[in-house]
């Protein structure tokens, strides 16, 4: 049972780095900080999933491997559209793969709470850095959009649609519950132990 368990998560981690490394090679249009973001989004998954799934489920060196070898062929599958993106995913799958064994064997070799604690904190301080540059960039694109291009250009502001208004609510409240998750995550990475009185 517990070897169905690590190749179903391992599985479901592949499909996940899969789609973030299929992005990431496939989309031209993105800026460089959004490359940045989705390499931080793409680390942050191969380590914490791998030091979950091995503090937790304390497999077998052998199953670590071929477990991470399924995902970084999942990995290296991102790549087959053209000659450079083939090479970058040979690259990305192998650092993936490395990265992933170091931190299964760390994981194992650690206690369950300190990897979680190290997980969570890993988590929550990528989850608070992403949404408080996507909050930044968001503020700015808001006041360039509905103030000061209407205001140069017609020299009114033309008050917002009601699409508008329930975008930014929608956006404005996963902001905060993505930075509420990562609040809480940083709080029980960082929490302070007390000693033990008997």
């Amino acid at each position: 049972m517990r070897t169905l368990k690590l190749y179903l998560y391992e599985s479901l981690t592949a499909f996940i780095l899969l789609g973030i490394a299929h992005v990431l090679l496939v989309d031209q249009m993105l800026l460089p900080v959004g490359k940045g973001m989705l390499i931080a989004l793409f680390a942050m998954v191969a380590i914490a999933t791998e030091a979950v799934v091995a503090s937790n489920l304390r497999p077998e060196i052998w199953q670590v491997l071929t477990s991470n070898l399924l995902v970084a062929g999942a990995v290296f599958a991102s790549g087959w559209t053209s000659l450079a993106s083939l090479r970058t995913s040979a690259i990305i799958a192998t650092a993936t793969l490395v990265l992933r064994l170091f931190v299964a064997v760390t994981s194992l070799r650690a206690s369950k709470v300190i990897v979680r604690r190290v997980a969570a904190g890993l988590v929550g301080g990528t989850l608070l850095l992403e949404t408080l540059f996507t909050a930044y960039s968001s503020c700015r694109s808001m006041y360039y959009d509905y103030y000061l291009y209407p205001m140069i250009k017609d020299r009114y502001v033309m008050p917002l649609r009601w699409q508008d208004i329930v975008s930014l609510v929608v956006y404005w409240f996963g902001a905060i519950a993505v930075s509420y998750v990562s609040y809480r995550l940083l709080k029980y990475a960082l929490r302070h132990q007390s000693p033990v009185t008997a």
